[in-house]
């Protein structure tokens, strides 16, 4: 079901806790699903641990944080208003407000497997939609 793999510096399970509630709520907002279907990965770095531009961080500078989203397919403004939202939140509750690339991998129900079995098969009504949720352009 959808998740969010979140690389970031390591910070404390104060912060995480914060921001698993927060971004879990925004993402509850944007798309209208209940909390319980979406998962968080927290991957954690130190500072050596990543690099932007080429240059290693260092512990000072800001780090290059992202968010992988993992998802059906959905429209773009639902896409969009997800985006800002997860930022947002993100933003609001790191140290020194960093800021997150965000990249949205979107996944035909047919590449989404659920107890073992492809989703499509356990419910076949989902094959035929376009996206998670009914939509205007559906």
């Amino acid at each position: 079901m959808p998740y969010l793999e979140l690389t970031m510096p390591k910070c404390d399970a104060e912060v995480k806790e914060k921001l698993a509630d927060e971004l879990t709520k925004g993402f509850c907002q944007v798309m209208n699903y209940p909390p319980e279907i979406f998962g968080i990965h927290f991957r954690e770095f130190e500072p050596g641990g990543c690099a932007h531009g080429g240059k290693v961080w260092n512990g000072e500078d800001k780090p290059y944080v992202t968010m992988l989203f993992h998802g059906p397919r959905i429209n773009r403004e639902t896409k969009g208003k997800l985006i800002e939202t997860l930022t947002s939140v993100f933003t609001a509750n790191t140290e020194d407000a960093w800021n997150p690339a965000i990249i949205i991998f979107e996944h035909p129900y047919a590449n989404i497997g659920v107890e073992g079995k492809p989703l499509a098969s356990i419910n076949p009504a989902l094959s035929e939609r376009k996206h998670y949720y009914p939509l205007d352009d559906e």
